[in-house]
């Protein structure tokens, strides 16, 4: 029994170390010192800025910088913005609808006037212009015919008129024979009754003599005939004359009719009205283009060109400011792309009318100083009159603000930020312009440098850039 209450009596003292029961809450204690070791190791980063917030100074930097050149133009007169712009200028297009069979340029293709830019199809029309060809050369064949004709109705005028001339020739004779047979028949009636000749005689003379007259009459009748036939050459020449002179008519038609053709068939190619270049390919092969052109089924133009030597600038102007600018007056051009190099201009036009919305007048400037850069909507900044300074006259350098500048014995520099950790280097100012210094070696663009140092800011310093 006492052994039973024995082992149901609580212990008061607490157990010796290294006796069973005792290593619980040990361990416990390495968890939670683990635990914590872990969410140190985790949090380091943010626990280390906190800490670099408390204890680091805070500093302002400032970036080595090139200014803009256009930005640091001073000018003593109007400024304006503008753009490129081409005063001849064309979409071209095809006169009459078709599909696009041949393209032959592309952007930036230098061009002649006359030279074929695109080709429609043409086969109809080259198809009606060797039909028109071949009704030209008919009717020249139809005119040398008509030709022949009225050769050979005129080499049968001939003939008739010389068997004409024949003919009057032998009726002369047989005239000549037939007075001849009529004398001599009068003289034999005259000795028949004188009796001198016989009856038998007399009777053969007057048979002569009706001869004669047959013949005669005979002769007559084909010189009538031959009267006629030269009267009926003298016909047809009139008509193959007429014949002739109807197929001669026909050949300007039918020459109309080809030029006709030629014209339809010229309608079919894209030429280039100027000098120029392509600025724009509008429409591709097999795209139908139409001068006409309404909504998405067919093409407006199919390339567009400049005329480079014709480039100009356009400036919209307040009309506050339009009484300083004067037609011929000087102006400088400061390109977006280029603006360390200016360029000489002048006014050519003022517009005569004005925008109402932007209460603005557009002034056009010829460009003095032509530039092979020079490319249509490029933007430009335009200076009217003279510049009293620009940044093309200053020297190649790196800029800073002049507060940056600490002096470090008898050496002048500034403190950079580099890897967290200031660098004291010494710089040669080159030029000092209102709060800005000019650094022409050792300083590169980009690079960061503290403004307005603390003295206590020594070389090697970690330090917080505060924004």
């Amino acid at each position: 029994m006492s052994s039973d209450l024995d082992r149901l009596r609580i212990e008061r003292e607490p157990p010796v170390p290294g006796q069973a029961g005792g290593s619980g809450p040990s361990l416990g204690r390495w968890l939670v010192l683990g635990l914590a070791l872990l969410m140190v190791w985790l949090f380091r980063r943010p626990l280390l800025q906190q800490l670099d917030a408390w204890t680091l100074p805070r500093v302002s930097i400032a970036v080595a910088y090139i200014p803009d050149p256009a930005a640091q133009v001073q000018a003593r007169g109007v400024v304006g913005n503008g753009y490129v712009v081409a005063r001849t200028r064309a979409a071209l297009s095809a006169e009459e609808p078709g599909v696009i069979v041949e393209m032959l340029v592309q952007e930036g293709s230098e061009v002649k006037r006359g030279d074929l830019l695109a080709r429609l199809d043409d086969r109809e029309r080259a198809a009606l212009l060797r039909g028109a060809e071949a009704a030209v050369q008919e009717a020249h064949a139809g005119v040398a015919e008509a030709e022949a004709r009225v050769k050979s109705a005129e080499r049968m005028i001939t003939v008739a008129e010389a068997d004409l001339g024949v003919k009057a020739a032998g009726v002369q004779a047989v005239r000549a024979q037939t007075l001849l047979a009529a004398q001599n028949l009068k003289r034999v009636q005259e000795l028949e009754k004188q009796g001198a000749e016989t009856r038998a005689r007399l009777d053969q003379v007057q048979a002569e003599e009706t001869r004669a007259r047959a013949d005669e009459e005979a002769a007559l009748a084909s010189q009538r005939s031959a009267e006629v036939a030269v009267q009926a050459a003298h016909a047809q020449e009139e008509i193959a004359r007429a014949v002739w002179m109807r197929a001669q008519a026909f050949v300007p038609v039918r020459a109309a009719e080809r030029d006709r053709a030629q014209a339809s068939l010229a309608k079919r190619f894209v030429r280039a009205p100027f000098d120029g270049i392509v600025v724009l390919k509008d429409a591709e092969v097999g795209e139908v283009v139409s001068p006409n052109s309404l909504g998405n089924s067919s093409r407006g133009a199919v390339v567009t060109m400049v005329d480079f030597d014709s480039l100009e600038v356009q400036v919209e102007l307040s009309e506050t400011r339009l009484s300083a600018v004067k037609i011929g007056a000087p102006a400088t051009l400061l390109l977006d792309a280029f603006p360390t190099e200016p360029l000489a201009a002048k006014v050519d036009r003022i517009w005569p009318t004005a925008n109402r919305q932007k209460a603005t007048i557009e002034v056009r400037l010829e460009i003095l100083d032509s530039d092979s850069r020079l490319r249509p909507d490029m933007g430009v900044r335009v200076v009217f009159g003279a510049l009293a300074e620009s940044a093309t006259d200053s020297e190649p350098g790196v800029w800073l603000p002049a507060a940056v500048l600490v002096q470090r014995g008898a050496q002048e520099g500034a403190l950079f930020l580099q890897q967290g950790r200031l660098v004291f280097r010494g710089l040669e100012v080159e030029e000092r312009r209102g709060k800005s210094i000019r650094v022409r070696k050792g300083l590169k663009v980009g690079e960061q440098a503290v403004l307005n140092p603390v003295p206590d800011l020594e070389d090697g310093d970690r330090v917080l850039v505060q924004s």
